[in-house]
């Protein structure tokens, strides 16, 4: 569970943070405003630990998050 985090320049999110979350909240902003690319970029983060320093692959955090949130971009 995510219980905060702080995303800077990253995409279309100039400046976003969430502290203090639950298990559920509510993202709220207006048609474009990067509410389903925060969703997707925090996702990607969790994948990407996740999938860190799984089995016998030996790239680190960034090097996973960097594939993974290519998409985002895309």
């Amino acid at each position: 569970m995510i219980k905060s985090f702080d995303i800077k320049n990253f995409g279309p999110l100039s400046s976003v943070q969430g502290e203090e979350l639950g298990k559920l909240n509510l993202v709220i902003g207006g048609n474009s405003s990067g509410k389903t690319f925060l969703l997707k970029a925090l996702y990607a983060m969790i994948r990407s630990q996740e999938e860190t320093g799984r089995g016998e692959d030996p790239r680190d955090f960034s090097e996973v998050f960097s594939g993974s949130s290519y998409n985002l971009m895309v």
